[in-house]
């Protein structure tokens, strides 16, 4: 599986398939718009997701699930939004939102 690791704002709109990780001490943003997919785990201090994501979501800052999200793993975070519709598959796990990092 492969790997992503960035310390910008990225947006996705298509398929990815591996982990997305941040850099230590980044202010990395993932977006995930609706048509969006990613299999694999989410590493970053800030994500807003609409699309779809298998697997863990790991941030140490904000997570947003907007209204199209499915989520099929844990979710840890340290400040929420979940807007109707939003769906996950697993456990809003809170205060162990610290990003893993490469």
């Amino acid at each position: 599986m492969r790997q992503s690791v960035f310390h910008t704002p990225v947006q996705f709109e298509g398929r990815v398939r591996g982990n997305i990780f941040s850099e230590d001490g980044s202010d990395a943003r993932v977006r995930i718009m609706e048509n969006g997919i990613v299999e694999g785990e989410i590493c970053v201090p800030t994500v807003v997701i609409n699309g779809s994501v298998n697997g863990d979501v790991h941030s140490s800052k904000h997570v947003e699930l907007a209204a199209k999200a499915v989520v099929k793993g844990n979710v840890y975070y340290n400040l929420i939004e979940m807007v109707k519709g939003a769906q996950v598959n697993g456990s809003l796990l809170y205060g162990n939102g610290k990003t893993k990092t490469v």
